[in-house]
């Protein structure tokens, strides 16, 4: 038709999903490898740090024991911390005995103060974890209540109470269960014991075995 302009000709160009996501992709892929490339000394280094330790690492069962005992300590430590009976009272309670004429919630506790005890509780007997702690004693008077309360047993008189020592030995080896059977799991015929006694404070516990 006169006076028309003729349809365009000229190419109409479309953006290809395709290919941006490729692009995108390979964008991705240039910085994960610069990166790598720039990181590759550093994790060298942390890998043959791993190859170091455990090429390192003891292969009979004293030496994997000894291992053991070094990380060993802290969670043995932090697993008796939580059988404190309260901040006020950081005691592991073995009993506690309410005379006659004593305040309904007047006691005296026996067990041992975790207050001072040691980072490091244990040593090596063959293959076994010994733990050590004090004998039981008279920690003093006071009021038997708060969220523990309950887990006390209350006696009236010393004769009628159980022995302590055994009663902390109990309280501990059950506070430890878990960390004796993952010793065992891991180096077999290890095992891990709960011993009260003789010492009579941490201190005592604490001197070089030739000084005992």
């Amino acid at each position: 038709m006169a006076g028309t302009d003729p349809p365009s000709t000229e190419p109409f160009t479309r953006v290809s999903g395709m290919g941006t996501l490729v692009f995108l992709v390979a964008i991705v892929l240039v910085v994960i490898l610069g990166y790598l490339h720039w990181k590759a000394p550093e994790v060298r280094a942390i890998l043959d740090e791993r190859r170091s330790e455990i090429a390192a690492a003891p292969s009979t069962r004293e030496g994997r024991l000894a291992q053991w005992r070094k990380f060993g300590d802290a969670q043995i430590h932090n697993r008796l911390e939580m059988m404190r009976f309260s901040t006020e009272k950081p005691w592991l309670v073995a009993h506690a005995i309410r005379a006659a004429g004593d305040a309904a919630t007047e006691c005296e506790f026996y067990g041992i103060d975790l207050a001072s005890m040691p980072r490091e509780l244990t040593r090596i007997a063959d293959l076994t974890i010994v733990v050590r702690l004090p004998r039981a004693r008279s920690l003093g008077r006071g009021e038997l209540t708060g969220d523990n309360a309950p887990f006390v047993p209350v006696f009236h008189d010393a004769a009628s109470a159980p022995d302590a020592d055994e009663r902390v030995r109990g309280l501990a080896s059950w506070a430890l269960e878990s960390l004796a059977k993952a010793l065992e799991r891991d180096i077999p015929g290890a095992h891990l014991r709960v011993e009260v006694g003789p010492e009579a404070s941490w201190a005592e516990i604490a001197k070089p075995p030739s000084n005992r």
